[in-house]
């Protein structure tokens, strides 16, 4: 992974998290909230491999 990747993937879920701690969001801690965090960082892993697939 390159280093600007993981740069932005990791400010992404620290920012989605500290958002949802901040405004008391009532599914932070819920299964569905990690579900879709998880979906971001597939989403961002996924899109890496196929472009190194397609060079």
């Amino acid at each position: 992974m390159k280093p600007v990747t993981a740069y932005v993937l990791t400010r992404a879920v620290i920012g989605t998290l500290r958002a949802a701690v901040m405004e008391q969001t009532a599914f932070l801690g819920k299964p569905e909230f990690e579900d879709e965090l998880v979906k971001l960082v597939h989403g961002v892993l996924a899109a890496q491999e196929c472009s190194y697939v397609s060079r």
